[in-house]
C-alpha cells in the first residue's frame, strides 16, 4: 500500500496541476475579451446585466419590469452589436433616451428566470468589482467563473470514466475555445451556465453508474439545472434517456436474450460488479431514476410558475408575437440542432470566418463522436449516454416549440443555444473515440490550444 501511495499522491498532483491550468486558461480567455471595448451583446446581455445592478436589494425581477437608468446608461455608452452605435453625447450626460428607444422597449423579461444564475453571478462578481474593474467588465468576467467550472468538471467526468490526463485537458481546452464558450461567458448571460450545469449532470452520472453517488442526487441536481435555466432540460432529457434504454438492456442481459439476438450489452448494476469501476444497476434502479429525472424537470417547471403567478406585476406586460406554426416547421426543430450545435448565440451565416470555421468543425466533430458511440462497442456507459444525446437533440426541440406554443401562444424558431447543455456530453465523446495513444492524445491537445488561440478573434 505504501508502494502505491507515491503515485497516487503525483497522479493527484497532475491532475491538480491541469485543473489550474483550466482555470488560468479560462480566465485569460474571458479577461483578453472583456479587455477590448465592445458593444453589448444582443442576446438580451442587458436584461441580465439590468437584474444583475438591482440584485441584492431587488433579487426577483417581476413581469411587465423595466431595465432601470444605469442599464440604459451602459447601452447608450457601448451600443448594442449589429444594431445600436455608441452615443458619446449621452453617454457623457445622465440623461437617457425615451423608454421605447432601447431594445424590448425597455421591458426587462427576466422574470422568466429564478433568480439563481443572477445570485451566482453576483457573488462571482465581487472580486472583480473590489479589483477596481468597471460595473460591466466586473458582471462579465463572471463568466470566466463558470466557464471555468465547466471545464473543470468536464475534466473530472472524463478522468472518471478512466481517460488520459492530456485528452481531458484537451476536451476542457476545446470547451473554453469554443464559439458557444465565446457567446456565452465573455458576455453576461445565463447561457454561460448551460455549459456548467451540463458538464455537472454529466460527471454526476458517470458517478451514479460507479455508485459514488446516490440516485436521489442525480435527481436533485436535475431540479436545480431546470431552476437555472429551462433549457437544460435538454442534458436531463439525455441522461433520463439513457438510463430508460440502460433499463431495457440489463432487462435483456438478465434473461439471456442480449447474445441471442445479436445485441451488445455494456452498460452499467449494484448486483454485479464490474472490473473498470462500473456497476450494473438493477432494470428498477435504472427506471426508478430516470422517473426521478422527469419528475425533477416537471416539478422544476410548475413549482417556478406557480411562484411567478403570485408574484405581483411591476405593469403591464408586453404582448409576444410569433411565427404561424406549421408541421414543416416543427419538424424541423429535429434537425436544428445537429449541425450547429456549436454555433452559439447568432446563425453562422452572421459569423465572421473565424466563427464559422469554429462552429463548423466543432459541430461536425461532436456529430461524429456521438454516432462512433453508438457503432462501436463503446465504454461504459458510453453507449447508452449517446442514445439519450440523439434521442434528446432529435426530439426535445419539436417538444419546446409545441410547449412555449401551448404556454406562450406563439412559436419561433429554436435558437441553437438552447442545446448548448449538450456540449459537454459531446466533448467526452470526442475524447472517448480517441486510441488511447499519446500521439493521438497529443493531437486532440493541439486542437483544443488551437481553438482557443483561433476564438480570440471571434469577434473581430
Amino acid at each position: 500500500m505504501s508502494s502505491t501511495s507515491p503515485n497516487a499522491r503525483s497522479r493527484r498532483y497532475r491532475d491538480i496541476v491541469a485543473i489550474l491550468i483550466l482555470l488560468l486558461l479560462a480566465c485569460g480567455f474571458v479577461g483578453a475579451q472583456v479587455a477590448q471595448s465592445r458593444p453589448i451583446s444582443p442576446v438580451d446581455e442587458h436584461v441580465y446585466v439590468d437584474a444583475l445592478l438591482k440584485f441584492p436589494q431587488h433579487p426577483v425581477i417581476q413581469r411587465g419590469e423595466l431595465i432601470n437608468d444605469q442599464t440604459r446608461h451602459l447601452i447608450d455608452c457601448h451600443g448594442m452589436m449589429f444594431s445600436r452605435a455608441p452615443e458619446p453625447e449621452r453617454c457623457a450626460g445622465t440623461q437617457t433616451a425615451p423608454l421605447e428607444s432601447y431594445p424590448r422597449e425597455s421591458f426587462s423579461g427576466v422574470d422568466i428566470y429564478t433568480p439563481i444564475y443572477v445570485a451566482v453571478t453576483w457573488i462571482a462578481s465581487r472580486p472583480f468589482v473590489l479589483a477596481g474593474l468597471d460595473t460591466l467588465s466586473a458582471l462579465r468576467m463572471a463568466g470566466a467563473v463558470w466557464l471555468a467550472a465547466a471545464a473543470i468538471l468536464l475534466y473530472v467526468a472524463t478522468r472518471r470514466l478512466g481517460l488520459d490526463r492530456m485528452r481531458g485537458f484537451a476536451v476542457g481546452a476545446l470547451l473554453i475555445g469554443s464559439v458557444p464558450a465565446w457567446w456565452s461567458a465573455t458576455f453576461v448571460s445565463t447561457d454561460s451556465a448551460l455549459l456548467t450545469v451540463g458538464a455537472g449532470l454529466v460527471l454526476a452520472a458517470i458517478a451514479w453508474w460507479q455508485r459514488a453517488v446516490p440516485s436521489w442526487l442525480l435527481c436533485v441536481l436535475g431540479l436545480l439545472a431546470v431552476w437555472i435555466k429551462f433549457q437544460a432540460v435538454f442534458i436531463v432529457g439525455a441522461l433520463a434517456v439513457a438510463l430508460i434504454w440502460s433499463a431495457g438492456a440489463e432487462w435483456l442481459r438478465r434473461r439471456g436474450l442480449t447474445r441471442r439476438m445479436g445485441m451488445h450489452a455494456r452498460i452499467g448494476s449494484h448486483t454485479r460488479h464490474l472490473d473498470d469501476g462500473f456497476t450494473e444497476p438493477t432494470p428498477r434502479r435504472y427506471l426508478w431514476t430516470a422517473a426521478g429525472m422527469a419528475a425533477a424537470v416537471l416539478l422544476a417547471q410548475v413549482s417556478w410558475l406557480l411562484i411567478r403567478a403570485v408574484i405581483p406585476a411591476a405593469g403591464p406586460t408586453p404582448v409576444s408575437t410569433g411565427d404561424v406554426p406549421t408541421t414543416g416547421a416543427l419538424l424541423s426543430e429535429s434537425g436544428r440542432f445537429v449541425w450547429d450545435l456549436m454555433a452559439g448565440s447568432v446563425p453562422m451565416e452572421n459569423m465572421n470566418p473565424v466563427s464559422q470555421v469554429l462552429a463548423w468543425a466543432g459541430s461536425i466533430l461532436l456529430v461524429v463522436a456521438a454516432l462512433v458511440q453508438l457503432i462501436i462497442p463503446a465504454e461504459r456507459p458510453l453507449r447508452a449516454l449517446a442514445i439519450g444525446f440523439w434521442v434528446a437533440i432529435l426530439t426535445l426541440g419539436p417538444l419546446i416549440a409545441l410547449s412555449n406554443i401551448l404556454v406562450e401562444g406563439y412559436y419561433f424558431a429554436l435558437p441553437s443555444r438552447y442545446a448548448m447543455a449538450l456540449v459537454p456530453l459531446g466533448l467526452v465523446f470526442v475524447a472517448a473515440i480517441l486510441p488511447r495513444s499519446r500521439f493521438f492524445g497529443a493531437m486532440l491537445l493541439l486542437g483544443g490550444v488551437t481553438a482557443a488561440a483561433l476564438s480570440l478573434g471571434i469577434g473581430q
